[in-house]
């Protein structure tokens, strides 16, 4: 296994959780409620995992925001979690080991 295999892994982990926040939060949400308006004839769930999925979403940018670089352990994206390269070392995104 190359040297920051591990590290990108749990990089693409964070990716897909932050992924599925954003595009799952409205077909989801849709599907929820129609699925419990239906079953149980209440609406006041609705808004109440409305409000925990928003939560979960902002666990989820917090934790891609705050992965650490395989090489020097500082934030790998800074403030652009988009960024290709480490803010601080300039890894290259999905490098698998030193240079």
């Amino acid at each position: 296994m190359a040297d920051y295999e591990q590290q990108w892994e749990d990089y693409r982990r964070r990716r897909n959780g932050l992924l599925l926040g954003i595009f799952g939060y409205i077909p989801i949400t849709f599907a929820l409620g129609l699925l419990v308006t239906k079953l149980f004839q209440v609406q006041w769930l609705i808004p109440v995992f409305a409000a925990c999925w928003m939560l979960l979403f902002a666990s989820a940018g917090w934790r891609l925001q705050s992965f650490p670089c395989p090489r020097c352990g500082q934030l790998f994206s800074g403030y652009n979690i988009i960024s290709r390269r480490c803010a601080h070392c300039a890894l290259p995104k999905y490098q698998l080991g030193p240079d």
